[in-house]
Formats: C-alpha cells, sequence, structure tokens
C-alpha cells in the first residue's frame, strides 16, 4: 500500500473522533481526522485499511465503541474487534494507543457497559503494553459525562477536547514524534 503523504498520526473513531479539530487541537500538519459519524467498531475494522494503515502513520489513536453499546452489541464483542484493530495496526508497524469509550450524561445502563468494555480494554493493554489513556478521567464526574463538557449527552463540546488533546501530545511526546 503506498503511503500517502507526510503523515504522521491518525485519529480513528466514530463521531467524537471526528468532531475534534486534531490538527489545531495538536497544532500539527501531519494528523489525519478519519472520525465517521454512527460507525461501529466492526464498522471501522472494516475500513481500517483504506482510512489509517493506508497512510502508514507511526501511531494512531483509537477510540469507539459507545454506538455499539447504544445498539446493544455485546461488551465481548465490542472487544473483539479493538482487539483486532490493535493487532492490524501492530502488523503494519503503526504504534496502537487506545482510548476509553466515554461515559454518557444520565444514562446509566449505558455507562455501566461502558465502564464494563473499559476495564477489559484497560487489562488487555496493559497486558499487551499497549497505551492506553483513560479519557473519563478528565471528562466524567459522579460517573457521567460532565454538563460543560457535551451538547447533547453523548457528544462532546470543543472545551472537553482540550484535555483529551493534552494525554494525546503527551503521548506523542513520549514516543518523540
Amino acid at each position: 500500500m503506498k503511503k500517502t503523504q507526510n503523515i504522521k498520526i491518525v485519529m480513528f473513531g466514530d463521531s467524537i473522533t471526528e468532531d475534534g479539530h486534531w490538527d489545531t487541537l495538536l497544532n500539527r500538519t501531519d494528523v489525519v481526522n478519519s472520525g465517521f459519524s454512527g460507525y461501529t467498531t466492526g464498522q471501522l475494522m472494516a475500513i481500517l485499511d483504506s482510512v489509517v494503515i493506508k497512510h502508514q502513520p507511526k501511531i494512531c489513536f483509537f477510540m469507539g465503541g459507545i454506538n455499539d453499546i447504544s445498539m446493544g452489541v455485546p461488551s465481548d464483542h465490542i472487544f473483539e474487534n479493538y482487539k483486532e484493530i490493535m493487532a492490524r495496526l501492530r502488523s503494519n508497524k503503526i504504534i496502537p494507543v487506545m482510548q476509553s469509550t466515554l461515559n454518557v450524561r444520565f444514562m446509566d445502563d449505558l455507562n455501566r457497559r461502558v465502564n464494563s468494555l473499559n476495564e477489559k480494554l484497560r487489562k488487555f493493554a496493559e497486558r499487551e503494553q499497549i497505551e492506553y489513556i483513560d479519557l473519563n478521567i478528565y471528562l466524567i464526574e459522579n460517573g457521567n459525562l460532565k454538563g460543560e463538557f457535551t451538547s447533547d449527552g453523548v457528544h462532546l463540546t470543543r472545551q472537553a477536547y482540550e484535555p483529551w488533546a493534552n494525554q494525546v501530545l503527551n503521548v506523542l511526546s513520549k514516543y518523540a514524534i
């Protein structure tokens, strides 16, 4: 697969990723936003080659799962999709970074499933020595997405992207990217 441009970073995920202005947030021109509104982890896995691997970036930050969870997809299935995405990134010599699925606002049942998935992801990342960013540490309060960080209970406001970008920058610094 031929490399496109001089892309070092791909932000990959659903609408929550898509809504981030990553070039501005990271103050970089070598970042691609490959976020796709409404996509499940299975759909994201299906397009991985055409929207991430084709760029042959040094690193890929991945977040997904809330669309799966809201559709009733079992967390074990979402977890398997995450594992496959991480394996395919690694096999293409791309540093994979998993990011927690975000809690939502005032939907306790969804948040319980999000927390269950995130616990599996965290343990897997630790076991496989994959970078893991727990964004919920910065964006939730009492188990819910903070009101100032969401416009509709799920999607993020601009100010919510700042702590996320800071964590991305920390990982980029760690790898000297």
